[in-house]
């Protein structure tokens, strides 16, 4: 009995690229520039792992990120409560990935909710924390895909040579 067979036309990727083997090459160049990427620069690891990783992934790379933005905090020599601060960081963490993964804008609607204050206490009190936190977090995704960008446009540079 011949096993079934099955047609099917491939459709190109985001890259219009057929070739699955290339492809498959490629995303291994960009595992391995992770790998290091953990060794080299931890801090760009874990807001790559937190902004682009399955949902699964991410928690002890969040975790990570706010006891970065904890440690920052209490070099600042703030009067907020460290809870609080905690809460903010997190949402920044979140709101930041959002921003930079999709584009979408941050609400600062839901970190007033979050600390339970109205627009006049947040703009008096926690705005500039806010500014604080996320000024720690915007280097961050250059640094998380330079290393991935090179292999990528390196790779790139390859493929249009032999081609």
């Amino acid at each position: 009995m011949d096993a079934p067979r099955v047609s099917a036309k491939e459709t190109p990727g985001a890259r219009d690229s057929g070739n699955r083997i290339m492809d498959v090459c490629e995303k291994g160049l960009i595992q391995d520039a992770v790998a290091k990427l953990q060794v080299n620069d931890p801090l760009a690891y874990c807001w790559g792992m937190a902004a682009y990783a399955p949902l699964a992934a991410r928690i002890k790379e969040r975790a990570a990120l706010l006891q970065y933005l904890m440690s920052e905090f209490d070099k600042w020599e703030e009067p907020h409560p460290r809870e609080k601060v905690g809460q903010l960081a997190l949402f920044c963490i979140n709101a930041c990935a959002l921003r930079d993964v999709n584009g979408r804008l941050i609400d600062l609607g839901h970190a007033r909710t979050i600390l339970r204050c109205d627009k006049k206490r947040w703009d008096r009190e926690w705005v500039k924390i806010w500014k604080r936190l996320q000024r720690r977090l915007d280097p961050l995704p250059a640094r998380a895909l330079g290393p991935v960008s090179e292999i990528v446009q390196e790779y790139r540079g390859r493929l249009k040579a032999v081609c």
